[in-house]
């Protein structure tokens, strides 16, 4: 029997946020819109003392299946906001560590 050892894994980020959820009448359309985000770093802290930093703005996103690309480009183009990809990971990382 062969033995693997693994590092032990350790969080590397705390957030928050509080997400709406809405679809279309049909269903093929779902969207998210996530506000009040934070974050707190948890790389080289052993404990958790509120988070420490509040990303600005609001992440709206679209989902659907690859079939509805056409019917979502009309969708995503009749929205009046900047289209970006976002990961709430990468920013909070990002915000909170410098990188």
């Amino acid at each position: 029997e062969k033995s693997e050892n693994f590092a032990p894994l350790f969080p590397a980020l705390l957030n928050s946020y509080e997400r709406s959820y809405m679809s279309s009448a049909d269903g093929r359309f779902r969207i998210t819109i996530d506000k009040n985000l934070y974050y707190y770093s948890m790389l080289g802290r052993t404990d958790f003392n509120g988070y420490l930093v509040e990303e600005p703005g609001i992440i709206l996103e679209v989902k659907y299946e690859e079939e509805d690309d056409d019917k979502a480009a009309f969708i995503l183009q009749n929205l009046p906001y900047r289209h970006t990809k976002s990961s709430k990971y990468v920013n909070g990382v990002s915000m909170t560590t410098g990188f």
